[in-house]
């Protein structure tokens, strides 16, 4: 997949975040989230910051958090609910995990 590649050594991973959007986009118009496309974009970058940040952890270990993180780094007005979050994050990391 060319949605992501790895760095030089230290540098970690670098996300083509043009092609996800993309890819986002095609996702959000087949299903009903109830919102625009534009609304979804900062939770997809949520769910790939936390990817990046915290992949070597694993997905399991950051749910607890998740809406307490999320509540704290996407503008109030762009929020959507806990589950559609949570989906999005699941997404976005099996997505990442098979590049």
């Amino acid at each position: 997949m060319d949605q992501f590649k790895l760095a030089a050594p230290g540098e970690g991973l670098v996300l083509n975040i043009v092609a996800e959007l993309e890819y986002w986009a095609g996702v959000v118009a087949g299903a009903d989230v109830g919102v625009p496309f534009d609304h979804v974009v900062p939770t997809i970058k949520f769910a790939y910051d936390q990817y990046l940040l915290h992949h070597e952890a694993g997905l399991l270990n950051l749910l607890p958090d998740l809406q307490e993180k999320y509540r704290l780094s996407v503008e109030a007005a762009r929020q959507l609910d806990g589950q559609l979050v949570e989906t999005i994050v699941r997404h976005a990391w099996r997505r990442m995990s098979a590049g």
